[in-house]
């Protein structure tokens, strides 16, 4: 049988949650069977893993890791620092800058030491530009530490794990082109202070109807970074920005050409990003069973799978763009 990782020329992923992949053995070899890695959507957010102060839960990623050497599956961590997942009793500890940098840089190389040898790369920081005019989130961290956390956080990944390819994580949507500047800006002025960024991550938050000429600036924006490019949780709508849609509908039109951007933007990544900068395409939500795609009808079905684990024409739009010409 064909699948997605039997015919890509690039690495091709899928974000991951661990109790559904533990839970549904069909979704488990729907994993192993298309892709070549995967990347814990929620299992690594910080909330998850320090829930309690002084308090480490490694189980579910451990879980993940193993899965991951078992099968050959390329493990990237997520979300290491991020404005989303900080867990309520560090907001409330009432830490001054020295004292969070301090938790900050113990809380990177712990986790880091713990799975340097399985994980390939880290999204070291995530969520650091706002919407709109890619002004700097105004996140916990920023309001305490500055800008300096993120300088913080990217030596201290580099300082364990010196060969891992290290991430700026952002979201993205198809159109967002302010923000990606000001992420691009960002990662010029890392480079220029000698801070160990390797990578630029871009969750890919598309529609159908996104113009594919601003799709193919931001690839070309990324590139020139001449760091590796992912595109982490790949996301294409089908009723997101049209409002004479009705949610709810997913016409056998829509399904065409949801798969035809599909196919659009894995050439694009395929022939814009140089070969070697080319870290990979991760999509989010394999099928319409993860916990993302449950209420399908407000995300605009952007699965490959459907709630069956059939495969749509999304998948084989996506087939077609990652494979050879």
């Amino acid at each position: 049988m064909v699948s997605l990782k039997k015919v890509a020329v690039f690495p091709v992923g899928t974000f991951v949650n661990s109790d559904i992949l533990f839970s549904d053995d069909s979704i488990r070899a729907l994993v192993i069977r298309e892709f070549h890695g995967i990347l814990p959507e929620v299992d690594m957010s910080m909330d998850q893993v320090v829930s309690q102060p002084d308090s480490y839960n490694w189980s579910a990623i451990d879980s993940l890791t193993t899965f991951s050497r078992l099968h050959n599956l390329r493990i990237t961590g997520r979300a290491l620092v991020s404005n989303s997942g900080v867990p309520k009793w560090l907001v409330e500890a009432g830490h001054d800058s020295t004292s969070l940098a301090a938790f900050l840089d113990m809380y990177v190389a712990t986790f880091i030491n713990r799975y340097k040898e399985v994980v390939h790369g880290w999204d070291v920081v995530s969520e650091a530009v706002s919407a709109g005019d890619g002004s700097p989130h105004a996140s916990f961290w920023h309001e305490v530490l500055g800008e300096s956390y993120i300088d913080n956080a990217f030596i201290a990944a580099h300082k364990v794990a010196p060969d891992a390819v290290l991430f700026l994580n952002e979201r993205i949507g198809g159109q967002d082109t302010l923000r990606l500047n000001a992420v691009i800006e960002r990662i010029d002025k890392l480079k220029s202070r000698g801070i160990p960024v390797s990578g630029i991550s871009l969750e890919m938050h598309l529609d159908i109807d996104d113009p594919l000429e601003i799709i193919a600036r931001m690839l070309s924006q990324a590139a020139n970074t001449g760091l590796q490019v992912h595109l982490s949780g790949l996301h294409i709508s089908s009723s997101l920005q049209q409002t004479d849609r009705k949610l709810g509908e997913f016409t056998s039109e829509l399904a065409d050409k949801q798969g035809e951007m599909y196919r659009h933007v894995a050439e694009l990544y395929r022939n814009i990003v140089p070969e070697n900068q080319q870290y990979g395409i991760t999509v989010k939500g394999f099928a319409g069973k993860t916990a993302n795609d449950r209420k399908a009808t407000l995300s605009g079905w952007p699965a490959l799978f459907d709630a069956e684990l059939r495969r749509k024409p999304a998948y084989y739009g996506f087939l077609n763009g990652v494979s050879e010409d």
